[in-house]
């Protein structure tokens, strides 16, 4: 006597609930990836902001102060404020993928040294322990999400120049386009942690 329901497979058998743990498994593989295929660009953008930040403190240091305390209120405005006027920027640090990051160094330059100046001053007017506790917490998220837009601003250029000095043996458009919208949406992540932080926490 033969039967016509078949035996299920090994692994045929999933639970509905298994499919959000693989999609949250598999982001989790993309974003690793992208992070080891662009360390070059991580490290450039990380040495960049460094830099300039430095070369502001040093200025910051010297100049005239501009840093003035001033007292704000606590609400979602506040929040989309901060959020936005840093998106902005890293949209600005963004767009050097168009143009092998030139506007991506040119942006970085200007802003960070800004903020080394802005750095140096706040130091001076609150002290270092006072400037570690209020601007700290905050300002680690959005240093993070302005050297993730900066490197995927930077990673055409370094598509480009692994091509030219035969570290790659293709270049991989696609996958530099998808790498840096990798890296902006983690920028965009990390300054919506950073811009929380400083509005219901540092404020």
């Amino acid at each position: 006597m033969s039967s016509d329901v078949a035996a299920p497979r090994a692994g045929s058998l999933t639970r509905t609930g298994d499919a959000p743990v693989r999609r949250r498994m598999g982001a989790g593989r993309t974003v690793s990836a992208c992070l080891r295929r662009q360390w070059p660009a991580l490290v450039l953008a990380a040495l960049l902001w460094s830099a300039m930040v430095a070369v502001g403190y040093g200025e910051g240091l010297r100049g005239t102060d501009v840093v003035e305390r001033e007292a704000v209120t606590v609400s979602g405005a506040l929040w989309w404020e901060i959020f936005s006027n840093n998106a902005h920027i890293t949209l600005g640090l963004f767009s050097g993928l168009v143009c092998l990051g030139i506007t991506t160094v040119l942006l970085t330059a200007t802003s960070a040294t800004i903020l080394g100046v802005l750095t140096a001053q706040a130091i001076g007017l609150v002290g270092p322990a006072q400037f570690a506790l209020g601007v700290g917490p905050h300002l680690v998220p959005e240093m993070a999400g302005f050297v993730l837009a900066t490197a995927a601003g930077l990673t055409s250029v370094v598509a480009v120049a692994r091509r030219i000095g035969g570290w790659s043996t293709r270049l991989a458009v696609g996958q530099v386009l998808r790498d840096a919208l990798v890296l902006q949406l983690l920028a965009l992540v990390a300054l919506a942690i950073g811009a929380t932080i400083e509005t219901w926490v540092s404020a």
